[in-house]
């Protein structure tokens, strides 16, 4: 598998504990507040260079550092989700589980780590890689059902939503996108509020600055330049919708 070019972040689960949509990969964990170049899960030639995130130090493709991740929150919280051999196993309620199976070979391949659980929304929070690329599952702690997401969310203050944001940095497998989901409470169920698809620039770095304002970096790509060009932006809720400023900035 190839690594992924967009870099993951820190901070982006707040509430995890001390420690295209495609189609539902199949299978099912809240802790507190909280990528791959040959056959199997090796990765390609790696950058020394490249830092991909301060929980992995010293790892730089994206499959290595997901599985680092993933043993430290298994340190802390072995109650929401466990490994097992080549499967990730989700707890849910009443006792069931929902089992995510690495699979395929090469270009087919998927493999799944564990990044957290998200007790406020009742989610399990599961990285995907890909040959090409990553992505998110968000899987309900209730029904084991998935939803997609491009990157890791960054949860709310009140832990009521979640904000996913990515830039697709010339790849083609990668779509320009801002997500923003609701939790709805009792219908167990997460709403999509926002699914913001430029084609021309894409997001980064969403950070909540309170539970209905976001600050984001836009990102233009640039031929002369890697992380292409990149300035603040703001996402608002205001009036029972998303505003969010999105006019590309001169390059």
């Amino acid at each position: 598998m190839r690594r992924h070019a967009v870099l993951a972040l820190g901070f982006l689960l707040p509430a995890m504990a001390a420690c295209g949509p495609r189609p539902d990969a199949g299978g099912a964990s809240d802790s507190a507040r909280s990528a791959v170049g040959s056959t199997r899960a090796t990765a390609e030639a790696k950058d020394s260079t490249l830092q991909l995130d301060a929980r992995c130090p010293g790892e730089n493709n994206t499959f290595d550092c997901a599985r680092v991740i993933e043993r430290s929150i298994f340190a802390h919280d072995s109650v929401h989700a466990h490994r097992s051999g080549d499967s990730l196993v989700l707890m849910l309620a009443n006792k069931r589980v929902r089992v995510l199976a690495d699979s395929g070979e090469e270009a087919e391949s998927v493999h799944f780590s564990y990044r957290g659980y998200l007790p406020t929304l009742g989610v399990h929070v599961v990285h995907e890689q890909y040959y090409e690329g990553s992505a998110f599952t968000l899987v309900s702690a209730r029904t084991g059902r998935s939803r997609y997401v491009p990157e890791e969310p960054v949860l709310s203050p009140d832990g009521r939503r979640l904000a996913s944001a990515i830039a697709a940095a010339g790849e083609d497998f990668t779509l320009n996108k801002l997500m923003i989901l609701r939790g709805a409470g009792e219908a167990d169920t997460l709403v999509l509020e926002l699914d913001l698809e430029p084609k021309t620039f894409g997001f980064d770095r969403p950070r909540w600055v309170d539970d209905s304002t976001i600050d984001v970096t836009r990102v233009v790509p640039r031929e002369d330049s890697p992380d292409g060009v990149r300035t603040p932006a703001r996402a608002r809720y205001r009036a029972g919708k998303w505003q969010v400023d999105t006019m590309p900035p001169r390059t």
